[in-house]
């Protein structure tokens, strides 16, 4: 399991659009975006603070190889 997080002033829907052009096969709700393939799962939380976006990823598992 790999975690990270960051922040940007963007908004919460603008993070969300860069991720559904980005990872074309996944399921955005409203907490956040998730990903699953192969064995490969990534969760991505998306929310808004003190006028920052955060942007919470945990990934489980190896992405599948070109």
């Amino acid at each position: 399991m790999v975690g990270a997080s960051y922040s940007t002033p963007d908004s919460v829907e603008d993070v969300k659009e860069y991720y559904r052009r980005t990872i074309p096969h996944c399921i955005v709700t409203r907490k956040g975006i998730e990903y699953s393939e192969d064995g490969y799962q990534r969760l991505i939380l998306v929310h808004r603070h003190r006028g920052e976006t955060h942007i919470l990823v945990a990934s489980h598992g190896e992405p599948a190889a070109n």
